[in-house]
């Protein structure tokens, strides 16, 4: 009969040794493979989600009608250092104002549109990502549109460090796009910047309030005229409280009004090279209410003589042809000539 011979105690310790080094570096390569995959799965998020944040700043960046302000989050007024908040200003009243801002946590960063605040709030990172930082810099150029600085730095998974990612990135937004404007429109310096320039014109521009201007109105058209308002007599009326000096187009009497105290018809006179007449109705020296082609109320002086046409009615002095003066005491007497 034929022994079998078995494993000997010290061969045993050596075959569970090598099985055991063989599972641990198996284990140790399948934990190294797990925590590569993860982290890279974890980068490629993070990026997204970069990606998304600065894509969606920059939309909204061109989309807006001001880049109003930046500053530290829940301290507007106060310069941006950690964790900022952007605002603007947009076209539409639904989205107006919206603000883009990093909690003072690092929670993260959220988008809020229209008046009702932060309840309507939406996050633009996703969870198990963390703000390192979101500092947001506005800059203004003369000339040119603002823009905007960005440098943001996420984290995700910063509880596990095998599995924590971190990526930083910066950039500068500028709105280089059109806009419509539904908010005051100003300058960061008074008295400083120009609308348009010699070259560099704007082509039409329709405002329905008051335009102030501080400097001389110069209109250089050759092609066009100037245009006062045309109202009728009623609409005139109606205006309310005008200001004196206010100068209106009458087209109900085809003349030209002016304000001062009460509405007045301004009577151009048609002048060429050697007179100036005034061909309709009636002339008042002294009185608003002429009943004469020449009505003066007062007294009148002549230094030479005044040719006088011949007698128009029955009862006029046929023998006057001119009148003439002759100083006296004092006073200038007038004597009638045939």
């Amino acid at each position: 009969m034929k022994l079998q011979k078995g494993f000997t105690l010290i061969e045993v310790l050596i075959y569970a040794s090598i099985l055991a080094i063989t599972a641990g570096l198996l284990t140790a390569v399948l934990t190294n493979t797990v925590r590569i995959k993860s982290r890279e799965a974890n980068s490629t998020e993070l990026s997204q989600q970069l990606n998304f944040v600065l894509g969606t700043v920059q939309s909204l960046i061109n989309e807006s009608a001001v880049i109003e302000s930046v500053y530290e989050t829940g301290f507007p007024g106060t310069a941006c250092s950690d964790f900022c908040t952007l605002k603007l200003r947009m076209t539409a009243t639904s989205t107006d104002p919206t603000f883009v801002h990093a909690t003072a946590d690092g929670a993260g960063i959220y988008l809020t549109q229209g008046q009702e605040g932060p309840d309507t709030s939406n996050s633009l990172t996703g969870t198990g990502v963390t703000v390192d930082h979101f500092e947001l810099t506005k800059y203004e150029f003369a000339g040119g549109h603002a823009s905007v600085r960005i440098d943001m730095a996420l984290t995700i998974d910063s509880t596990n460090p095998q599995f924590a990612v971190t990526r930083s990135v910066q950039s500068a937004i500028g709105r280089v796009t059109a806009a419509v404007f539904d908010d005051h429109l100003l300058p960061n310096a008074a008295n400083s910047y120009d609308v348009g320039q010699t070259s560099s014109e704007w082509r039409n521009g329709a405002f329905s309030g008051n335009v102030t201007i501080a400097g001389a109105l110069d209109l250089t058209s050759i092609a066009s005229g100037f245009l006062l308002p045309r109202v009728t007599t009623v609409q005139r009326d109606a205006i309310s409280s005008p200001g004196a000096g206010s100068l209106v187009y009458n087209s109900t009497t085809g003349k030209y009004n002016f304000f001062n105290t009460v509405w007045n018809a301004l009577n151009l006179w048609t002048a060429s090279s050697t007179a100036a007449y005034y061909n309709d109705g009636n002339v008042g020296i002294g009185t608003d209410n002429p009943t004469y082609t020449l009505d003066v109320s007062g007294s009148g002086r002549f230094t030479s003589p005044v040719p006088v046409d011949a007698p128009v009615l029955d009862n006029d002095a046929a023998t006057k042809a001119y009148v003439d003066a002759s100083g006296g005491s004092g006073y200038t007497e007038c004597y009638a000539y045939a």
